[in-house]
């Protein structure tokens, strides 16, 4: 991810109240983690889909959490 788009994500994070961790793992894969909610990504162009996807399970997760 570019220094651009991690700024982009950094401040979607911090509006919503969950924080986006990424991990490069020995087999070159990517975790992403949003709030406890992780996925792996085999490149880096999945990275951001894949937050997105993570973000939106996060979003149902914490919806459930509160009815």
């Amino acid at each position: 991810m570019g220094a651009n788009s991690d700024h982009k994500v950094e401040n979607l994070a911090a509006n919503h109240g969950f924080t986006v961790s990424t991990a490069r793992n020995a087999d070159g894969s990517i975790t992403i983690c949003v709030g406890d909610v992780c996925g792996t990504v085999s490149s880096d162009h999945l990275t951001v889909p894949k937050i997105n996807q993570l973000r939106a399970a996060w979003f149902r997760k914490q919806s459930k959490v509160g009815s």
